[in-house]
């Protein structure tokens, strides 16, 4: 009796376990992972986990670089956080694994439209020649045609993306340094290793206000950008990445400052 009820507690807790920590093997965020995609005609790029990022919402984000797929994500329990600065919370549930097909997953509203996320679909699907167990996210723009289905495979994360404007679906992929399907030898633009500082800016005009500031650095820096807005400053973005671009882009709209902090070490 004893052994059976220390079985049934054991199972219990891993069930537990399992549901506390799904997000995490669905959408695995380690750095170095890295998938590659194709939207056909032999055209593939790469989008890699470069660095851990601590944000304005002193939360940490896996900061994920490339075409498809990009932007800072983290998990915690079923759910799969997306940071966005133009959102009030400064974060909303992109995917979430516990919840049924044709529940809600989040309403995300943007200015000047409004995204609601829903789990469409569940099952099996075979993908770089084995079976996985997948969810497929439906992301519908209320204003416009922009929609989308997200193919969330667990252990392997995002692979495939159908929408009006867009299609493409994972090739190969290294998760936790295993490879899955074919890994090609994508190669991103190359760049020289800058020795110096360099800093160069458009000139905005009435018809296009916008400027762009661009800068490019050494490698292996730490880099902190303040936004300054009327007389409070707020940090906007903190973080050590291993690989840093060498260039950096920052746009600048209305009245906004941005004072960037360049420490190398």
């Amino acid at each position: 009796m004893k052994q059976q009820f220390m079985l049934i507690m054991l199972f219990i807790s891993t069930i537990i376990f399992s549901q506390q920590n799904v997000a995490q093997y669905y959408f695995p965020l380690q750095i170095g992972n890295c998938w590659q995609f194709t939207e056909g005609q032999n055209i593939y790029k790469e989008s890699r986990i470069v660095c851990d990022s601590i944000m304005p919402n002193n939360k940490k984000y896996a900061k994920i670089e490339g075409v498809y797929l990009n932007g800072y994500y983290r998990t915690e329990g079923s759910k799969v956080y997306l940071y966005q600065s133009v959102l009030k919370n400064l974060e909303t549930v992109f995917y979430d694994f516990s919840l049924n097909v044709g529940d809600t997953v989040s309403r995300i509203v943007y200015p000047g439209t409004t995204h609601i996320i829903t789990v469409n679909s569940k099952g099996t699907m075979k993908i770089l020649g084995q079976q996985y167990n997948y969810l497929r996210f439906f992301r519908d723009d209320v204003k416009s045609t922009a929609d989308g289905y997200y193919y969330v495979v667990y252990g392997l994360g995002l692979v495939s993306y159908v929408g009006e404007l867009m299609y493409y679906s994972c090739t190969g992929a290294i998760i936790d340094g295993k490879q899955y399907g074919v890994i090609l030898n994508v190669t991103n633009p190359a760049y020289n290793i800058p020795l110096q500082h360099s800093l160069s800016q458009n000139y905005p005009n009435p018809f296009n206000p916008e400027t762009t500031i661009e800068y490019t650095i050494p490698a292996n820096v730490k880099g902190e950008t303040i936004k300054v807005t009327s007389s409070r400053a707020e940090p906007r973005d903190n973080e050590w990445c291993l690989f840093l671009p060498f260039a950096i882009r920052h746009l600048s709209r209305d009245k906004e400052i941005n004072f960037d902090e360049i420490i190398t070490e």
